[in-house]
């Protein structure tokens, strides 16, 4: 910065590192600690974890180095860390055991990796809540107290603040609902963060334990003694929004994106494959998939939650599978992955690509950006490329069709190679939709 007594600090130790933190300058405010007290526990769990390591914090300072009005140095304090070589102590174990025993109100958030194998047995008998990720194989199990329209339940301020939980058990990486992060972070529950490939999942400040362990390690875990209707309180509720939704789709929503994602919960063969790729697809999915117990499987690429290789992915997936595989994407992560059509003549499998064209970026039109002049050309990006063209110029087949009972019809009958189907929605009219259908309340 060319000042006198300073260097470029950041990532000053390169790859030699474990891990880097810049922690930012001091602030008294309750965020700015909550967020150093996770730096702080992550960076601690790093350098005892299964590649310890040296880890490297970058403390800026700008003079007098304090705020003037901090009074005395916050209290720093947080939840004590296990280090993986004793996650399985019986002393530590007890402590979690007790922790989960005395709670009233536990909830447990499947993630994507979550499996119905990995909690057979203590999920059928424990009276909690199971808030299923977008991705999780739980959507499609015949699991008794599952939880699909959490961001419903949490829009809503009288029931998302009478339902507090006061212990969270997290698998893996958390859904993507800014709704349900934000409202886990007001919470002040006691959090396990589950994460068997050492990982660090947890984007939240609040503080958590993390623990090295494989999902299957709650089977260990005591039944919790939750309060009466503690359970009975969130399935309640989750019904009363799934029977709103089920009516309101009923009425016909046929061009909206999100009847896409409701459809293919009700029509995809049992036990076949879907790919989502990000943004809406996955929000949709999330949103309106109906519970079912067809045991089908759903992926996605959530490494950054960008468009990179949503049909390469596919494709790969459907040439190993051996199982009809379908991929739900929107024209511009289809078009920016064009190229692996070229693989379609070595396809040995089934992939029915579904392309949602909303003639640009629909997940932006839920910001306020949006009303701006530069939004069209900068952000939604809307593409000229016919894809009827393009398809056929790679010897593919393709179709347009428009929907549910078109849909059904694509989807029920899978083929052998690659077909790509194209619906048309309207961008502009689906975020009032959206809202209107996610402003449904349990009362």
């Amino acid at each position: 910065c060319g000042a006198g007594q300073t260097i470029d600090q950041e990532h000053l130790f390169g790859s030699f590192t474990r891990a880097y933190h810049s922690v930012g300058l001091p602030e008294n405010s309750s965020a700015a600690i909550n967020s150093l007290q996770k730096i702080l526990t992550t960076a601690y769990a790093q350098t005892l974890g299964s590649n310890s390591g040296p880890v490297h914090l970058n403390f800026p300072f700008r003079e007098p180095f304090l705020p003037e009005q901090t009074p005395q140095v916050p209290d720093l304090s947080f939840e004590p860390i296990i280090p993986k070589e004793n996650q399985s102590d019986p002393k530590y174990l007890s402590v979690i055991s007790e922790l989960l025993s005395s709670c009233k109100r536990p909830l447990l958030i499947a993630g994507e990796r979550a499996t119905h194998e990995d909690l057979k047995g203590w999920i059928e008998k424990a009276p909690v809540p199971i808030v299923c990720d977008a991705l999780s194989e739980l959507r499609e199990t015949p699991v008794p107290c599952r939880v699909l329209r959490f961001e419903n339940l949490l829009r809503d301020p009288v029931f998302s603040q009478k339902h507090t939980p006061d212990l969270i058990l997290n698998l893996g990486p958390l859904p993507t609902s800014k709704t349900l992060r934000s409202w886990i972070d007001r919470s002040q529950a006691k959090r396990f963060v589950i994460e068997p490939r050492g990982l660090c999942v947890d984007p939240l400040k609040s503080p958590s334990y993390a623990l090295d362990l494989p999902y299957s390690f709650i089977r260990k875990m005591p039944i919790p003694q939750s309060e009466a209707n503690w359970l009975d309180s969130w399935l309640k509720a989750e019904n009363s929004i799934e029977e709103k939704l089920t009516q309101a789709f009923e009425k016909g929503l046929h061009a909206f994106e999100g009847t896409i994602a409701r459809t293919l919960s009700e029509f995809l063969p049992p036990q076949s494959h879907l790919q989502v790729s990000n943004s809406m697809p996955i929000r949709d999915i999330e949103w309106f998939w109906k519970p079912s117990e067809g045991k089908r499987r759903l992926f996605g690429n959530r490494g950054v939650n960008g468009i990179d290789g949503t049909l390469g992915t596919a494709l790969g997936l459907a040439h190993h599978a051996k199982k009809p595989t379908y991929l739900l994407t929107g024209e511009l992560a289809f078009l920016h992955d064009s190229n692996a059509m070229l693989f379609a003549k070595d396809l040995k499998g089934s992939l029915t690509v579904l392309v949602i064209n909303n003639n640009g970026g629909g997940i932006f039109e839920h910001l306020p950006i949006s009303k701006r002049v530069e939004f069209e050309k900068c952000f939604a990006t809307p593409q000229t490329v016919d894809l009827e063209t393009l398809s056929k110029a790679h010897g593919l087949e393709y179709r347009k069709i428009q929907g549910e009972r078109e849909i059904a019809e694509v989807v029920s009958n899978p083929a052998d190679g690659l077909r790509i189907f194209e619906i048309s929605t309207d961008r502009k009219s689906d975020p009032q939709i959206r809202n209107r259908l996610l402003g449904l309340g349990p009362e």
